[in-house]
């Protein structure tokens, strides 16, 4: 987020990250054909003489899918000013959303058993057009209190304290009779 494009009273609060995902199964990948290769240079004379461009065949898929998840995952950036919650994500072709919190009705996790053993969960911001998932996040709870507290202060902000109002008294209303005739009276006549 570029500090040209903040408001002149805006302040920076936090900028956080989502929790890195897809990454364990490459990893893991990763560590295992390595072993193998270890073990092929160990017992077999072809890899020995071969170890670089094996090395590269092997291990470079693994590390390539490592790598562009990582960056996509550091590309991901959840920043709460003083005015609004932004959102950047993408690498080549960078995106950026902002919900100002005018616009903002609630803010929510969502957690299953197994993330709140983790102490992660994700996180929405329900605004006026509709919901707006930011991601999963370490300490959620905490995030939803920082952009809930702004939200808060915002709204506090928007009318000052010291305001005073003047009662006007609205123009007299005068009720307009209108009189009817009872049937009854006609029939009884």
């Amino acid at each position: 987020m570029k500090k040209s494009d903040w408001l002149e009273d805006e302040i920076h609060i936090v900028s956080v990250n989502p929790v890195p995902f897809g990454l364990t199964g490459p990893a893991l990948s990763l560590l295992s054909f390595a072993a193998l290769l270890v073990a092929g240079y160990e017992s077999l004379a072809f890899v020995r003489q071969h170890l670089p461009f094996i090395a590269l065949v092997i291990l470079g898929p693994s590390a390539l899918v490592i790598l562009t998840r990582t960056w996509r995952w550091r590309a991901h950036r959840i920043t709460v000013t003083s005015h609004r919650v932004q959102i950047s994500h993408g690498t080549l072709r960078r995106k950026t959303d902002s919900v100002y919190f005018d616009f903002v009705v609630g803010v929510f996790t969502q957690r299953r058993v197994r993330d709140r053993l983790v102490r992660r969960g994700g996180v929405t911001i329900e605004t006026q057009q509709g919901p707006l998932y930011l991601g999963t996040f370490r300490h959620p709870d905490s995030l939803v209190r920082v952009i809930q507290h702004q939200r808060d202060a915002y709204s506090r902000d928007a009318i000052p304290l010291d305001t005073t109002f003047d009662f006007e008294m609205p123009a007299p209303y005068t009720p307009r009779l209108v009189r009817r005739r009872s049937h009854r009276r006609a029939e009884d006549e």
